[in-house]
């Protein structure tokens, strides 16, 4: 606990890879806090559930303000319409 190299991490998409990033955070402390986005309202709250994440949505944009890390682990074939969202226009730029 303490000094994190990051205030807020997403993961889009919270599968076997997602899931494996989200706990080499964790381990490594290297966010202090981490959420996740996932088309299924399931997948959000089981993920919430294992303690994978601390908070998880289908609401992308709204995950995505205040992250100043953002991990797409989705299937390749969904990169083009993550990023047509243009959710990289919330990320905060600033680290502490």
């Amino acid at each position: 606990m303490g000094n994190f190299i990051f205030n807020k991490s997403l993961i889009i998409g919270v599968g076997l890879i997602g899931s494996s990033l989200a706990k080499v955070i964790r381990d490594k402390n290297l966010s202090e806090k981490i959420v996740s986005s996932n088309r299924s309202e399931s997948t959000n709250k089981k993920v919430i559930e294992l303690g994978i994440v601390d908070e998880s949505s289908s609401d992308t944009k709204k995950m995505v303000k205040g992250s100043n890390l953002v991990i797409i682990a989705t299937p390749l074939s969904s990169y083009e319409n993550v990023l047509s969202n243009k959710y990289y226009l919330y990320v905060q730029q600033s680290f502490h």
